[in-house]
């Protein structure tokens, strides 16, 4: 049997990229797994819309006008819903099994369990774990990428006691062989942490342009990843698996051993940057990233960045993830870099190319936050 693997979505505010996102995960080959849907307390109708979705309706699926699924294969699919409060008390009593979904009680309180299943039951492999049922976590605030996509992991870690984790953005569609290439990869090789698919844009389809293979190389001195592949047409020319120095956070495959080793998300970086500083993080103990060349998902990619909000992060969170992983040597090299090869640049780009104002404050107030933030 193959081991078992949560698929964590998060939602902001986003119910249509959702919900053409659920319906390609749920086409897929792979089993087990199950979907934890983590809605980061949106301000919309995205509960109602999710809801809707689950009861097996067709008309808000065929009102997405999807690129890429035409047809919807999944009709009703059970929907269990748990407020973040929930969460905070199911930890208080979590049953120390090692064993698979191995917290019984639990699982009967959020009906995933029946009544009469026994603790060494056979069976406890599948609850959950068929295509129509769906996991939704509430949040009670928007935590951002990092901490709305921690509270899905700690319910795969310490309550389902999945085998491996996927982190997917709710703007990607799967390809529905897409999960079974990196579970193999990982379970081949033990110190890879880490693997991503190859992405496509969304919107180049059908045709085939390249957002990103897996990830790419981290650069320290000048606080930059770089997006291996970006914007090359499909030629056949990256069909091999490689090591990278991080795994994109739109879709990354996590073995639960790595994420108990290094820890979560880094909810300080709320969004951007988390998703490097967690390989970096792996790195250094000693488990690898990697590309899945045979693992193929579309992003549509930037479709939840509002300008000032992501320039915001950007340059808040570049500056801190130096700040958490270099040395003091490295840390030098960076500042000089930054103020005589990058500041002063971008200050002309936003106040003079751009003639934006409101840019340049969310620039410099996300330098200012990144130099300050306590690490």
């Amino acid at each position: 049997m193959n081991p078992h693997v949560s698929i964590i979505i998060l939602n902001w505010n986003g119910w249509k990229d959702t919900l053409e996102c659920l319906e390609s995960v749920y086409q897929t080959s792979y089993h087990p797994f199950s979907v934890i849907l983590v809605d980061n307390h949106s301000t919309d109708d995205s509960l109602d819309k999710i809801r809707e979705y689950c009861t097996g309706k067709d008309d808000i699926f065929e009102d997405l006008n999807s690129k890429i699924i035409k047809n919807r294969a999944t009709k009703a699919i059970n929907i269990q819903e748990l407020k973040e409060n929930d969460l905070e008390n199911y930890s208080i009593n979590l049953d120390k099994s090692d064993n698979f979904m191995g917290n019984i009680g639990i699982l009967k309180d959020i009906g995933l369990a029946p009544d009469n299943l026994k603790d060494n039951s056979s069976l406890l492999k599948d609850i959950g774990l068929a295509p129509d049922n769906l996991i939704l976590i509430k949040n009670n605030a928007n935590h951002g990428f990092a901490g709305g996509n921690n509270r899905g992991m700690e319910f795969a870690r310490d309550i389902i006691k999945s085998d491996y984790i996927l982190l997917l953005n709710n703007d990607t569609l799967v390809d529905k062989d897409f999960l079974q290439p990196m579970v193999d990869m990982a379970q081949e090789h033990e110190n890879i942490g880490f693997i991503g698919p190859k992405t496509y844009f969304y919107h180049s389809y059908p045709e085939k342009i390249i957002q990103i293979t897996g990830g790419g190389d981290i650069n320290l001195k000048k606080a930059r990843t770089f997006q291996r592949g970006y914007k090359k047409e499909e030629e056949n020319q990256y069909n091999n698996p490689v090591q990278l120095g991080y795994v994109g956070g739109s879709c990354v495959l996590v073995k639960m051993e790595t994420l108990t080793k290094i820890g979560l998300l880094d909810e300080r970086f709320f969004m951007y940057w988390e998703d490097t500083d967690w390989s970096y993080r792996g790195t250094l103990q000693g488990y690898k990233s990697f590309y899945q060349p045979l693992s193929i998902i579309w992003h549509k990619h930037g479709a939840s960045s509002k300008p000032c909000f992501e320039l915001y992060y950007l340059s808040r969170n570049r500056v801190f993830f130096v700040r958490k992983n270099s040395t003091k040597k490295e840390y030098q090299r960076f500042l000089l870099y930054f103020f005589t090869r990058v500041f002063w640049p971008d200050i002309w780009y936003y106040l003079i190319h751009l003639k934006s104002g409101k840019k340049f404050k969310c620039y410099i107030k996300g330098l200012w936050d990144g130099f300050r933030l306590k690490i």
